[in-house]
């Protein structure tokens, strides 16, 4: 039995009674956390997603990424998140976005740092700012774990992208010459360049429209192959 830190990420029914908590937990990587109802000694504010907890688990023999909660207590709430829809709405957008992009049992160095500090960061942010800070924080969880954090290459022509990206609804990238008659929604490069490199402090200094932040989300929805859960919800939210 080991105690480690961890973020919960979602949380869904397990057989008849139980929960099943998928977590980031540093130095584990993204795992399964059995929880019992028959325990009595367990916070059950654990069940809860977007919290920072502290979690006593123990591998179950002969599987992966499965384990079963032995103890555990609520580290922090985030209570300023779940005051804000719009900041709940961000929350589940992005956290679907790291169990998307993470593998169980995926240790990479930084990332649950980074869900972390995003969790701190939306807690103190203004709501106006959301858009921003989280376009930030999801090209960053991007480069973390080695993925390309811009497109560089027309979908079409295959020729490097000049000065502006363009980006259809299914996030495919193309050059000005190649977007014709496509729905399509563009960021300039040296403007996505900017947001990439900049430090989290200047962050408000970069002012990206609703387009270019449309841009962002929908080139992390053609990354990883599927619409982002929650997407829907946030555009629902925000609009």
């Amino acid at each position: 039995m080991s105690n480690y830190q961890a973020i919960t990420l979602k949380v869904k029914d397990y057989k008849d009674y139980d929960k099943l908590l998928t977590c980031l937990v540093q130095d584990l990587g993204k795992i399964n956390v059995i929880l019992e109802n028959h325990k009595s000694n367990i916070d059950y504010s654990l069940v809860e997603p977007m919290c920072l907890v502290d979690l006593a688990i123990a591998k179950i023999p002969n599987t992966d990424c499965l384990y079963y909660l032995s103890q555990g207590k609520q580290i922090r709430g985030y209570k300023n998140i779940r005051n804000s829809q719009l900041k709940v709405a961000y929350t589940i957008y992005f956290f679907n976005l790291v169990s998307n992009l993470i593998d169980y049992c995926e240790t990479e160095s930084g990332t649950f740092e980074l869900l972390k500090g995003y969790l701190n960061l939306v807690s103190l942010v203004n709501d106006k700012d959301l858009k921003l800070y989280n376009s930030y924080m999801s090209l960053k969880l991007i480069k973390i774990l080695g993925l390309g954090e811009q497109p560089k290459w027309c979908f079409n022509c295959e020729k490097e992208i000049s000065e502006y990206i363009y980006l259809d609804n299914k996030g495919l990238a193309y050059c000005g010459e190649c977007i014709n008659n496509i729905k399509n929604v563009k960021i300039s490069k040296i403007k996505w360049n900017l947001l990439i490199n900049t430090k989290i402090t200047d962050l408000t200094e970069i002012k990206l429209n609703d387009d270019e932040i449309k841009a962002i989300e929908l080139y992390i929805i053609g990354l990883i192959g599927k619409e982002v859960q929650g997407y829907k919800y946030l555009n629902l939210i925000r609009n």
